[in-house]
């Protein structure tokens, strides 16, 4: 109709459907404006990136490190994910700070173990929601995250994976 209109909801995937520009509000602060897929592919911080997708961003906190001339991501109480060198460039601002990573569900890769992954985990939770199928993993005491995987019924309840990251796809925020 070309008539500007404002619909305000609370529901992500609404916005997603029905937006042509989406305005996201915290606390009563602008976070972004933008496209959905703006929004979705390039959030601004931790915030949008959690609340815009199901299941949601994975947001990992840790510190990127060099040891031993490779970059890896370090989690709270010890694991770290490897880094591609191919980004090194990317990795050196960030280095020994605290940064978050923000990792989407369907860009992480769980397979069985062995083979080059970029860490390991457990299966502490399966969720079978016809073709996706959600594998909530735990990689140390206190961290965990959720990996979409398609097809594939092979996985089990305490089941060992391995997880290859699609590191193009990984957001940085710090």
């Amino acid at each position: 109709l070309g008539i500007p209109t404002l619909y305000v909801t609370h529901d992500q995937r609404e916005a997603m459907a029905l937006g042509d520009r989406i305005c996201v509000l915290h606390r009563g602060r602008v976070q972004q404006v933008g496209t959905p897929a703006q929004i979705y592919h390039e959030p601004i911080n931790p915030f949008v990136g959690g609340f815009f997708g199901a299941p949601r961003m994975n947001l990992l906190k840790g510190r990127i490190e060099q040891y031993e001339g490779i970059w890896r991501f370090v989690l709270p109480n010890g694991p770290h994910l490897s880094l591609p060198d191919t980004k090194s460039n990317q990795w050196a601002p960030y280095r020994n700070r605290p940064i978050t990573l923000g990792i989407r569900p369907e860009y992480i890769t769980a397979e069985t173990p062995g083979g080059n992954v970029d860490i390991r985990g457990g299966i502490c939770l399966v969720e079978r929601l016809g073709a996706e199928i959600c594998l909530h993993t735990r990689l140390s005491h206190d961290v965990r995250i959720v990996v979409s995987a398609y097809g594939n019924d092979a996985f089990r309840l305490g089941m060992q994976i391995g997880l290859q990251v699609q590191w193009p796809k990984v957001h940085v925020f710090g």
